[in-house]
């Protein structure tokens, strides 16, 4: 089977067009009491590594994974909780969005570092921005994240009830303090069952194939060893 022939968007991630707010985003803040400059105040926060961003007065607020919009009225809610304001108007905007730097190499157009939105950081994507298979591409990925500590160790995988996928093979952690796992994109593909999700840092890499040779002999003009299409 080619696997260009394979429809890979079945193992895009669901939330690449997701606006959602992540760990290390700067956010500014805008919470507006009044009309007058004087009644307004400008706030700018990074989103840390457990989601959470701390503002003066508010206090701490759990907001990764949410909307800008959901965040402003939490916002809101806690400004009122707090008595600080009776009718605030609060607008969230994000001025930096943290990216994921993949690696995407092997059977691919255009191999090299790419900068992928943490919502939109998967396998298809990082091919995707490579400029897809090339054509000597093979139907197995190889995977390769930082391990980062609370990890499951293994792909992130939607309605994943915790049991393997068939398509899916984990190895071990090498020396480099990398966790890897392998996808047959064929098999992937057909089963539409996951999102396999690269990490800031990971590597993708597609393996060549080298087609097995075609002998042809007996009545023919010229028989010998001719390669063999993929596909």
């Amino acid at each position: 089977t080619n696997p260009q022939t394979v429809d890979l968007s079945r193992l895009a991630s669901g939330t690449g067009g997701s606006e959602t707010i992540g760990v290390g985003d700067v956010l500014e803040v805008q919470i507006a009491a009044g009309l007058g400059e004087e009644d307004q105040s400008i706030l700018a926060s990074r989103v840390a590594n457990d989601g959470t961003i701390s503002l003066p007065e508010i206090g701490v607020l759990q907001i990764a994974g949410i909307e800008p919009q959901g965040v402003e009225s939490l916002i809101r809610s806690e400004a009122i909780r707090r008595d600080l304001y009776r009718n605030p108007t609060v607008t969230v905007s994000v001025t930096h969005q943290r990216l994921n730097r993949i690696r995407v190499i092997g059977a691919v157009e255009e191999p090299g570092v790419f900068e992928l939105s943490p919502n939109a950081s998967d396998v298809v994507s990082a091919i995707a921005s490579a400029g897809g298979l090339a054509e000597d591409a093979g139907q197995n990925v190889e995977v390769r994240n930082p391990i980062t500590a609370g990890r499951i160790e293994r792909p992130a995988v939607a309605g994943d009830s915790g049991q393997p996928f068939s398509n899916v093979s984990i190895s071990n952690t090498d020396a480099a303090g990398m966790n890897s796992y392998t996808i047959d994109l064929i098999s992937a593909a057909k089963a539409g069952d996951g999102q396999y999700i690269v990490q800031d840092g990971g590597v993708v890499m597609v393996e060549k194939r080298d087609p097995a040779p075609i002998y042809v002999g007996g009545l023919v003009r010229n028989a010998g060893m001719y390669p063999f299409p993929i596909g």
